[in-house]
């Protein structure tokens, strides 16, 4: 093990640098250690280096700023490594003992013998030219003489000074042989600080390592001059490209082995290679052991004139040297960029651009010849093969012809950490997909890459050419199997470097014509000439399903022959045969050498008619005997016929008498097996019937109301008794009498089962009820059970009482399991509404369930919850901002180019949504136009309209539909049922909130829009007059922007006494700052008053005015009162130096801690003093999903679904029921001063997902979608009885309903399901309204509905108006 150090700089400087330099040490992830060096702002680190993928993964990590990321989150301080001293002392441990395998590698070739000829198989940058290096090496100091074989001459330059600096003795011994390879072996010679290479022809070669052996043994004339070279003493080492075609070409026989794993490219150089790279499924079997993804590849795809063609490249070849010195500031370019072009004449025009001016340009032989001295790689991609370097430009690489892909892949996989692209956009290009991704800003993950890849995108992008190409050469009557497999093997030629499809689909075809001239010549031997028999060897050879051609060939021929005489044999049965038959008489003729005659087959048809004879008189034997009390009864005729069937099956020559008598025993056997089945089953179907005087079972019609699995365990159960076992049914025994018990025993289970079902579902339906859950929720817990109990010793005499209590238990542990998983779901939910909030993104459903699953996912990961859902809320963004493919391998934000569209020829990208055709898109699109009501009237034109008006792209995300009266309700008329607010589809409303005569709207730009009554009277008249000016549309609150929330006083205060008076207002925005207007009387507005003034206007907030709070406070939710508001903010806690890790780390935060304190202000009763803000600190530090506020009382809603609340108990009037649902309160005597009530949870209550509140009444919903509630009953106000209106009660009305929003206002509330359906109740006191006076009782509203693709998502009620908001996705629920 050798170690490599480099340099990191910290600021501020350590105050600790012991524990820094551990610190340090652990963000290398190789086992390495760091000592102090200089002073406590400058540290060496030393990094342990096993083998090459270690010296990979550092490589990777410092040069990538990876570490210095990790560094930093870990020491809390600014590191920076020092890149260029870095990569100098990497490249001086490379030239040492830093190169040794990796694990793969060691496992791969310790599998391949020690002599004899090798051949390695392995993808670019796997490592197979190092371990072919190092077999050279050996050989050499063993005194040897080696040739190395390459196409191209920097390669072998590459080659010679490798062993040139490990043994300079050695390069009188290594030889080598490049294009023209007719000129023979050559030996390099040093010459000053070069080397050159000079032909020497004379010496004999112990070893002859082939490297790029798919290009070399590809072409004729190569593939001579090697083998020319070697002796049969020679040893070779072929060492071809897995991932180029390489199977298509001809090796000379070895030990094959192939390496998987990529050992000098990051992970995103790997997958970004996949993209051009043919071999489908293949693919997979290719990894990079780097740890570090690497920076993105960068493209920069620009649109040029062909004038200034060239100074267009050279100028994006300057902005892409620009990117790789920012991303590596302080690193040298030279001997560490390649620019790899597609020809000479390319290279020699794009340097008249003066782009590389400044650097010292070499070709690729140029540079790997020096032995002093840097230069920058500016070369063809041909003179690249086997070369690399830690960063590649691709320049002008892309074309519209199929062999750019494979440049493209070998110029990508010459890079180590990073591959810029700078390319004209070319139209049906393979790079013209880069103008339609975009870049997830996300960690890169090498299994979702995989996941996002069209793995067949390349083969499919060149399989149509290719197809074509093959389908020429062959004649129309070619098998489909036979096109298929030459495709394939087309592609293959194509990869391997074939000059285009059609040489490709050329060569696939030759190869095929000898394989069928040799499969051709081995049924010749055996004595047959077939061409389409022929071709059936050749594809059976090809595809494996045969291990040799000889075997291949007679297997097919004794086929062929089997096939021929069942047709002879066939054509001489007699016609009316019947089927058995002559499966019978064919059977005997295939299987045996018998010559096929009319009389021969005439034969055979009468030993099948024997046979049935005979199989016929023994069923009747059998079935007279069985008439008797001695077994089953048989059908005779049935029996015969199956014995038959089981004759006709056998497959030899002759039929003797035994197999006859196996058969007819077997049949005989199956039959019996079914008749005992078939009376045990119809026997419990007969118990189990209601009848008089039969079993009482649970159900009411008198049936089990289990009834399948009431079947299926009483049968299990009769059949498991003694003497039901029919496998071994003796004939002798009395059918009857068996028959007997088992009705008997069936009767005798159902009644078992009766008991059983009754006990078990009365103790369950007891257990549920008490638990407070649905019965219909849980049928999958009854049947079990019930079929628990039924197999329970009934004799035993506390079974009754052991059954109550497994269903208390049973019921017990569903419902902890339940609201476990309800919390988990209530929290994600939270944490993604306010990841969302802090962005003003609008998910619809689908989007939104998509990102809960993928947070709860990752937090179950050990990802942080907020960390989580921070990372879904950004990766939605992204998504949304336009339509480009998402993936995290290309960053292509240097694009210049104005041609970009979305139809592209290849796409090496999943898309997020399969797009329709085009037309469709377009005719739906048209929909966009027409007013949302007239969705019914074209759906009647025609089947493609209906279709198209239901599609629901066309549609908006968010609708809102309005009842009530005009003005208010933002209707241009009073409407009693649910109408649609156009107003919400003009400006994409996302929420509404309803004051008593005001309703203000939350649009999805941020905008906040105001309808109704105004917060503050007119000043001008008295204020009792109530001269509140009332806005009839919808009109934007000036001053705000970017608003997420609002909230209003709630509607129904002191029943509309205060109305006159005005109401509160308070809005967030995305930042987090906090709003608030109107009226201000206890400073609920938490501005400042004059309390001494007696000028009304004096206590009204007019305009929308921000809260000063601290700079680093942010608010997060906002509930406003009759006369206070509530509000949660984070704040900052300043951590303490040592242990600031462990507090930040449990906090969620940085150097400082961030947590959320909930405060409220003004006052809940008239018989308190107004109060400052003041701290709730039972709710410090705690999540909350939601915060709301009654006349007299406030709701905070945890992200657990758990329930606080605090204020008032009473309010101003003496509510009838304890407002804060905490149980009876204590009597209070005339006079007495109330005080608050501390924040408490309320008991009794599953985990909730949301609540509202009226003036003196709440109302909350289950995750499972029940809704409870408690306060004040006048008028109805409950929904339910008024019996306990002190606690949570469940309004038995709406069982079966699984609602998702509610709503309060004054003694009226509704819920709604997320189908759409609306249910009121109350309004039978004081002010009427939506539920049209009756009281407790609740009614669903008949209404038209809203399309299949909506869901509700909110509910709000204002004095005599309502609103649902509905948004589109996938829906559920009653």
């Amino acid at each position: 093990m050798s170690s490599l150090e480099f340099s990191v700089q910290l600021e501020p400087p350590a105050t600790d640098a012991d524990e820094c330099c551990r610190q340090l040490a652990a963000a290398v992830r190789q086992g390495g250690r760091a000592s102090c060096a200089g002073g406590p702002s400058n540290f060496t680190v030393s990094c342990a280096l096993d083998d090459v993928s270690a010296v990979a993964s550092i490589r990777n990590a410092v040069l990538s700023g990876a570490y210095d990321r990790r560094a930093s989150d870990v020491t809390r301080l600014r590191v920076r490594a020092d890149r260029a001293c870095f990569v100098e002392a990497l490249e001086k441990k490379r030239a040492a003992d830093a190169e040794r395998l990796t694990p793969h590698q060691r496992e791969v070739l310790d599998s391949l013998p020690a002599t004899g000829d090798v051949h390695l198989r392995a993808p670019a940058g796997a490592g197979k030219t190092h371990w072919g290096l190092h077999r050279a090496h050996a050989e050499i100091e063993r005194g040897a003489n080696v040739l190395f074989c390459a196409r191209n001459e920097a390669l072998a330059l590459f080659a010679c000074r490798w062993i040139y600096r490990r043994c300079p003795a050695g390069l009188e011994r290594l030889f080598v042989l490049v294009d023209p390879f007719a000129e023979g072996p050559r030996r390099a010679l040093r010459e000053g600080d070069a080397l050159r290479l000079v032909s020497d022809a004379t010496a004999s070669f112990s070893l002859v390592v082939v490297d790029e052996a798919h290009h070399v043994y590809a072409n004729d004339a190569r593939r001579k001059a090697v083998e020319s070279c070697v002796s049969p003493s020679s040893k070779r080492v072929l060492l071809s490209d897995a991932s180029q075609g390489a199977s298509a070409v001809a090796y000379p026989p070895a030990h094959a082995a192939e390496l998987t794993e990529v050992v000098r490219c990051s992970q995103r150089v790997v997958a970004g290679a996949m993209a051009f790279q043919l071999g489908g499924d293949r693919k997979l079997l290719t990894a990079s052991v780097s740890e570090d993804a690497g920076p993105p590849l960068k493209s920069f795809l620009f649109d040029a004139e062909e004038e200034t063609r060239f100074e267009a490249y050279g100028k994006y070849c300057q902005a892409a040297l620009v990117h790789v010195s920012t991303s590596f500031p302080g690193l040298d370019l030279h001997d560490r960029v390649c620019v790899a072009v597609p020809d000479d004449a390319f290279r020699r025009q794009l340097l008249e651009t003066g782009a590389f001016d400044n650097y010292r340009v070499r070709t690729a032989a140029g540079a790997s010849a020096e032995l002093v001295g840097t230069s920058l790689v500016v070369d063809a991609i041909d003179n690249l093969d086997g070369l690399e370097r830690l960063v590649v430009i691709c320049c002008g690489l892309d074309a519209v012809k199929d062999e750019t892909r494979s440049s493209l892949y070998r110029a990508v996989t010459r890079a180590h950490l990073m591959v810029v692209v700078v390319n004209e956009f070319l139209r049906g290009g393979w790079l013209e997909f880069l103008g339609s991704v975009r870049l997830k800003d996300e960690r890169f993950d090498a299994r979702d890459a995989l996941e996002r890849c069209r793995l067949s995108a390349a083969d499919d992008a060149v399989g149509a050419d290719v197809s074509a190409a093959v389908e020429a050469r062959l004649s129309s009557t070619f098998p489909s199997a036979v096109v298929a497999e030459l495709r394939l093997v087309a592609l293959e030629a194509l990869e391997a470097g074939a000059a285009s499809a059609d040489a490709a689909a050329q060569s696939a075809v030759d190869a095929w014509a000898s394989e069928v001239a040799a499969a051709a010549a081995a049924l010749g031997a055996l004595g047959v000439v077939d061409e389409e028999l022929a071709a059936t060897v050749a594809v059976a050879l090809r595809k494996r399903q045969e291990v040799t051609l000889e075997g291949a060939a007679a297997r097919a021929v004794a086929k062929r022959r089997a096939e021929r005489r069942a047709a002879d044999a066939r054509a001489l049965l007699p016609p009316d045969a019947s089927e058995p038959a002559r499966r019978f008489i064919v059977a005997r003729f295939v299987h045996s050498e018998a010559p096929i005659g009319t009389e021969a087959v005439r034969a055979r048809f009468d030993e099948y008619q024997n046979i049935a004879a005979t199989g016929a008189r023994r069923a009747a034997d059998l079935a007279a005997d069985r008439s008797g009390p001695k077994g089953p009864p048989v059908d005779a005729e049935a029996l015969a016929a199956a014995a038959l069937e089981r004759v006709a099956k056998l497959t030899t020559a002759e039929v003797p008498a035994l197999s006859v008598d196996g058969a007819f025993t077997d049949a005989v056997a199956a039959a019996d097996a079914a008749a005992v089945s078939n009376h045990i089953g119809d026997a419990v179907r007969r118990a189990l019937e209601p009848k008089p005087g039969g079993w009482i079972f649970a159900a009411a019609r008198g049936e089990p109301r289990l009834g399948a699995a009431a079947r299926k365990a009483l049968v299990v159960a009769v059949t498991d008794l003694a003497g039901g076992n029919f496998d071994d049914w003796p004939t002798k025994d009395d059918w009857p009498a068996w028959t007997r018990a088992v009705d008997k025993a069936a009767d005798e289970r159902a009644g078992e089962w009766a008991k059983a079902e009754a006990l078990a579902l009365y103790a369950l339906d007891e257990a549920l009820r008490e638990a407070g859950l649905d019965a219909d929720d849980h049928a999958d817990l009854a049947e079990t059970f019930v079929r628990e109990t039924f197999l329970r010793d009934h004799t035993r005499k506390t079974l009754v009482a052991d059954v109550q209590a497994r269903a208390v238990a049973l019921v017990a542990e569903r419902k902890q399991e339940g609201e476990s998983c309800e919390r988990r779901l209530a929290r994600v939910a939270l944490a993604l509404r306010e990841a969302c909030d802090a962005r003003n993104l609008r998910p619809s459903l689908i989007a939104a369930d998509a990102l809960r699953k993928k947070i709860l996912t990752a937090w179950r990961n050990g990802q942080d919850l907020q960390e989580a859902a921070a990372a879904a809320a950004r990766s939605y963004e992204n998504s949304d901002r336009n339509d480009a493919v998402p993936q995290t391998v290309w960053d292509p934000s240097g694009n210049r180019t104005a041609q970009a569209s979305a139809m592209v020829k290849f796409m090496p990208f999943r898309s997020a949504s399969q797009c329709h055709a085009i037309g469709d898109d377009a005719f739906s699109y048209v929909y966009t136009f027409l007013h949302f009501s007239l969705l019914g009237t074209v759906a009647l034109v025609c089947k493609r309209w209906r279709a198209a008006s239901q599609d629901p792209f066309w549609l908006p995300d968010v609708v809102c539909y309005a009842w009530g009266r005009a003005g208010v309700s933002g209707l241009e008329q009073d409407a009693p049922k649910p109408t649609l607010l156009d107003f919400s589809i003009t400006r994409s409303v996302v929420n509404v909130v309803c004051g008593d005569e005001a309703t203000f709207a939350v649009c999805d730009d941020g905008t906040l829009y105001h309808w109704g009554k105004r917060w503050e009277p007119d000043f001008e008249r008295p204020v009792l007059e109530a001269s509140r000016e009332m806005t009839m549309t919808p009109t934007r609150v000036a001053g705000l922007a970017d608003v997420v929330s609002v909230a209003c006083t709630p509607s129904g205060y002191y029943h509309g006494r205060g109305r006159a008076f005005g109401y509160t207002v308070a809005a967030i925005t995305s930042s987090g700052k906090l709003y608030t207007w109107g009226m201000n009387v206890c400073g609920q507005t938490l501005h400042a008053r004059d309390t001494s003034s007696r000028n009304p206007a004096d206590y009204f907030v007019s305009t929308p005015t921000e809260v000063a709070f601290g700079d680093s406070e942010r608010t997060l939710k906002v509930a406003v009162g009759l006369e206070f508001i509530a509000v949660q903010r984070t704040w900052s806690i300043p951590l303490p130096p040592r242990d600031g890790a462990a507090v930040a780390a449990h906090l969620g935060s940085g150097g400082t801690g961030k947590s959320a304190r909930v405060s409220w202000a003004g006052r809940f009763s008239d018989d308190w003093q107004p109060s400052e803000l003041r701290e709730v600190p039972e709710l410090c530090g705690t999540k909350l999903a939601a915060l709301t506020a009654g006349a007299f009382h406030c709701c905070a809603l945890r992200d657990d679904g758990s329930l606080y609340v605090f204020g008032h108990e009473y309010g101003a009037d003496e509510s009838n029921g304890n407002l804060l649902g905490l149980g009876p309160r204590a009597t209070r005597f005339e006079g007495e001063r109330s005080f608050p009530h501390a924040a408490t949870r309320v008991e009794g209550l599953p985990p909730v997902i949301s609540v509202a509140a009226s003036t003196y009444s709440t109302v909350a919903i289950t995750t499972d979608g029940r809704c409870y509630s408690w306060g004040d009953c006048d008028g109805g106000a409950l929904g339910r009885s008024s019996v306990n209106n002190d606690a949570p009660g469940l309004l038995e009305a709406l069982r079966g309903v699984r609602a998702c929003a509610g709503a309060l206002s004054y003694t009226n509330g509704a819920v709604a399901a997320a189908t759409g359906r609306v249910y009121v109740w109350g309004g039978g006191a004081w002010e009427g309204g939506i539920g049209n006076a009756n009281g407790e009782d609740v009614s669903e509203v008949s209404w038209a509905g809203v399309p299949p693709v909506y869901a509700c998502r909110g509910v709000s009620l204002g004095h005599k108006h309502g609103f649902l908001v509905f948004e589109k996705g996938v829906r559920g629920g009653a």
